[in-house]
């Protein structure tokens, strides 16, 4: 058999042609890429909701109060300063409760003189109501190891239906 380098030379340039266009069409993929940060925290204040220390920033509990009736709630939420120094602090009702519905105060208590001190009341029912540690006189942020209790006095109408609200707290 005779070899025809004619026909050879051009199959290998075919070859090479074709592994030339392969490698280069494998190029043109199109690459996306995510990055993502990681911020390490060291959280300060912690909720103690109904004796247990909370491993959230988010704390919930259910007050419950009959229609036509009043409720008093204490003694089941504390917010702790956990770290050795003093944090000012901004207590804000960001979702408030229907007026029309319900009379809601959250009474707020310091610990840092040895016994429960009422330091501010806030109306849960008018959005942005808020308590600062900076706005007191003189100002006073929450030293570390001590508390802040969270009591909660409510009244609902007669008419009254299932609500929810919000508080928020900033600290520095």
């Amino acid at each position: 058999m005779k070899t025809n380098y004619k026909k050879t030379l051009k199959f290998v340039t075919l070859l090479v042609s074709s592994l030339i266009i392969a490698t280069a069409s494998a190029d043109v993929v199109s690459h996306m890429y995510f990055g993502g940060k990681v911020d390490v925290i060291s959280r300060k204040l912690i909720w103690i909701v109904d004796g247990e220390r909370l491993s959230t920033n988010i704390a919930n509990l259910t007050l419950t109060v009959e229609a036509g009736g009043s409720a008093t709630i204490t003694g089941k939420v504390y917010l702790k300063n956990e770290d050795n120094n003093a944090h000012n602090l901004t207590i804000t009702v960001t979702k408030a409760v229907d007026p029309e519905q319900f009379d809601l105060y959250v009474d707020i208590y310091s610990n840092e003189t040895g016994d429960w001190v009422l330091m501010d009341t806030l109306n849960a029912t008018q959005m942005g109501a808020y308590f600062s540690t900076k706005e007191l006189n003189p100002p006073n942020p929450l030293d570390g190891g001590f508390f802040y209790k969270l009591d909660f006095r409510i009244t609902a109408t007669t008419d009254a239906e299932d609500a929810t609200f919000e508080l928020r707290v900033d600290y520095e």
